[in-house]
């Protein structure tokens, strides 16, 4: 079960955000994370979602990211192994130090030489719905995790 909701959550996560560095890279031409300084500012929506889906990644609540860490992790300590509670505990971890590093770069203000950032605005409506309906996935399952995990995921398992 715990599997199976860690597909999910990771899928509208990791979706959200191919979707995100794909646009920037499309939309400003920027591809190094040094060059992101000022992009919460100039697209609030799109950096808003990203933050959504790194939280998920890195398993902070309410994310579904977090409830698939936890059904993994208590998978994991009932099934008496340690070592995959310390690889998903450091894989958070790691998650948190790169994921923060970009988010801190996109909100502090623009440097002089990035140009091309103080130029460019929100992404285009139709590359920027699919990327909040992805972000806002991950907080509705999130939420909904419990009704997710007995209504849709038990039956389909119990089934097999």
């Amino acid at each position: 079960v715990g599997g199976i909701f860690h597909i999910m959550a990771h899928s509208l996560m990791k979706g959200s955000l191919f979707l995100i560095a794909g646009g920037i890279r499309h939309h400003t031409g920027i591809w190094n994370i040094n060059d992101f300084q000022g992009l919460g500012r100039r697209m609030p929506w799109t950096i808003g979602a990203f933050t959504i889906a790194a939280m998920g990644m890195i398993g902070i609540p309410p994310t579904a990211g977090f409830f698939s860490k936890w059904y993994l992790l208590l998978g994991s300590i009932e099934g008496d192994q340690w070592v995959f509670v310390a690889v998903i505990l450091i894989s958070s971890l790691l998650n948190a130090v790169y994921f923060f590093r970009i988010i801190e770069k996109a909100f502090s203000p623009p440097a002089e030489s990035t140009a091309s950032v103080n130029k460019t605005g929100e992404l285009p409506k139709r590359m920027l719905a699919p990327i909040l309906i992805l972000a806002i996935g991950t907080l509705i399952v999130g939420a909904l995790n419990v009704l997710v995990v007995n209504e849709l995921i038990m039956p389909v398992v119990e089934g097999l």
